[in-house]
């Protein structure tokens, strides 16, 4: 189920500059390693992924373990762009959910940047089953400012905002 607007000529144009991409090279990673990382390339990035997702699944999941692994050379912004995107993306695959834990939960920075940009239910459902939000609660304890009044943790804070964001993107 798509929630945006669609038009078919984006779509068309996101399709050929991803063939093109795909043509060139047997290992789309590998090109954007070697090549220039600049800003122009996320959004080609995005689009060759979605397609890879759509059209081969098995060589979006090759490309995206080469992504993601670590040591990968790939810049900052870009590793950020695809965790940014996988966060957001309504149908996850197994292999995704696989990748993630691999790749971005047992990277104490990587996981904070998918807390924060995550918007799936199926991620929060992932999120919940494999405990990967346990540890923003924090320590059981309450904490007093001078005043005496009850403060939450940072971490409470950050799930509290997690749990919000699902909320309100969920249809009464």
């Amino acid at each position: 189920k798509w929630n945006h607007t669609s038009f078919i000529h984006h779509t068309y144009y996101d399709n050929q500059i991803a063939k093109n991409h795909l043509k060139n090279s047997s290992n789309y990673y590998e090109r954007i390693i070697q090549g220039h990382q600049s800003l122009p390339v996320r959004q080609s990035v995005k689009i060759v992924l979605s397609y890879l997702k759509e059209l081969d699944s098995v060589k979006y999941i090759n490309e995206l373990r080469g992504f993601l692994a670590p040591g990968s050379n790939l810049n900052l912004h870009l590793i950020h762009l695809i965790i940014t995107w996988l966060g957001q993306e309504e149908v996850v695959l197994q292999d995704e959910k696989r990748i993630a834990d691999e790749f971005i939960f047992s990277i104490p920075e990587r996981k904070d940047q998918f807390l924060e940009s995550f918007i799936s239910s199926n991620w929060l459902e992932h999120l919940v089953e494999n405990d990967h939000l346990v540890e923003l609660l924090g320590p059981a304890h309450e904490k007093m400012d001078l005043a005496g009044t009850e403060k939450i943790t940072e971490k409470e804070y950050s799930f509290s905002r997690i749990l919000t964001r699902h909320f309100n993107q969920c249809p009464e």
